[in-house]
């Protein structure tokens, strides 16, 4: 039986064990985002068709919207796992719709006001149209620079719980 007394220990191995993780999947994301990106949509693909299966089933037995949503799910992941890169890039435009969309509210005053300012407001809405006009140009490398992104902040975040884990592993509690 454990006691209170192990968990410190384990908690500090158990972070210690994930930062390296992320360090090394941040490492891999920047050396080799192509690959890496391919094989996160697959599996995202697996899990969405897994949890389209097992909604649609439950949606058979209700005849609700599980049984839309189920199927939405698994078609979803087929794609995932057929194009991974379409899905990708498609993501990306579907970004910058979003940016474009949001974009125009803020210029026209209709969205956040992100300073209370309606100078800064507008430069931060043409500002967000401009980078959705580079993403529509740009899928690729955006999708590169998006992976980068990603793995830096992995490295950042291993890193850290590393040092906390290291720093846990030293903890013990009175009796």
């Amino acid at each position: 039986m454990e006691t209170i007394t192990d968990l410190p220990f384990k908690t500090g191995r158990a972070m210690l064990l994930f930062g390296i993780l992320a360090i090394i999947l941040g490492v891999v994301m920047i050396a080799w985002p192509s690959a890496t990106l391919e094989i996160a949509l697959i599996a995202l693909g697996i899990l969405c068709l897994i949890g389209g299966v097992i909604q649609t089933f439950m949606g058979l037995q209700t005849m609700g919207m599980g049984l839309v949503s189920g199927v939405l799910f698994m078609v979803i992941g087929v794609v995932l796992i057929v194009v991974p890169h379409f899905a990708a890039d498609f993501m990306v435009y579907l970004f910058a719709v979003f940016l474009i969309i949001l974009g125009l509210s803020l210029i026209m005053g209709m969205g956040l006001d992100v300073s209370g300012n309606k100078t800064v407001t507008t430069v931060v809405g043409a500002i967000m149209i401009l980078m959705a006009i580079l993403f529509i140009i740009f899928p690729e490398e955006t999708i590169l620079i998006g992976m980068w992104v990603v793995g830096a902040v992995l490295i950042i975040i291993g890193i850290l719980l590393a040092i906390d884990g290291w720093r846990c592993r030293s903890i013990t509690f009175l009796d």
